[in-house]
Order: C-alpha cells, then structure tokens, then sequence
C-alpha cells in the first residue's frame, strides 16, 4: 500500500496530483463506504475540521451518540455477530477497481 502523496511523488515527482493518485487508489471516504470498510462519513464544518475545533467536535459527537444509540439495544452476541459480518463483508463492494478501470476504458 501507498499513501496518494507518495504515490503523485513518484509518478509525477510532486505532491500536485494527490487528489487524482486518491481517486485512481479509490482512498475516498466514498470508496471506502462503499467497500464497507467504514460505516458513515461525518461532515466537516465549514472551512473544515482544522479551522473549527469545537464545530468537529460535535458534528463528531453527534455521529458517535447516534451510532452507540443504535447498538444499545444489542446484546453482546448481536454485538459480535454483527462486527463479524461487518468484517466478513468488506471490499464485497458490487464492482471492485479493476472492473471499474475497464468499463471506463471500454467506455
């Protein structure tokens, strides 16, 4: 594995293409919702994380307080049944990278 800036310095010999290497990586939060390996994206306020600690952290909070409000009702074995599936099913995304690269090569 190689991270996006890593990968732009060694094709392009800059840090400029980062956004394109994370696209052609499929890095994105999209991607990686998408292959299950993550459950939700939370939002940045506006002008980002970095620029508003205290927005971040409750858009953060929010997210965690829905998510434990969900799995409270669970006993420990649905619990543990449901991490497993979760785990059985990542990168089980309907169309992986390559098959994505030839449509859009035939296409």
């Amino acid at each position: 594995m190689i991270t996006p800036e890593n990968c732009s310095t060694i094709i392009w010999r800059d840090r400029e293409h980062v956004d394109e290497v994370a696209n052609a990586l499929r890095l994105t939060a999209q991607d990686l919702k998408s292959f299950q390996v993550i459950d939700e994206i939370v939002a940045e306020p506006d002008g980002g994380a970095h620029a508003d600690y205290a927005g971040a952290a409750k858009l953060l909070d929010q997210a965690i307080t829905h998510t434990l409000n969900e799995i409270r009702g669970c006993t420990a074995e649905e619990q543990v049944q449901k991490r497993y599936e979760k785990f059985r099913a990542i990168g089980s995304a309907p169309e992986t990278a390559a098959q994505d690269w030839q449509r859009k090569k035939a296409g």
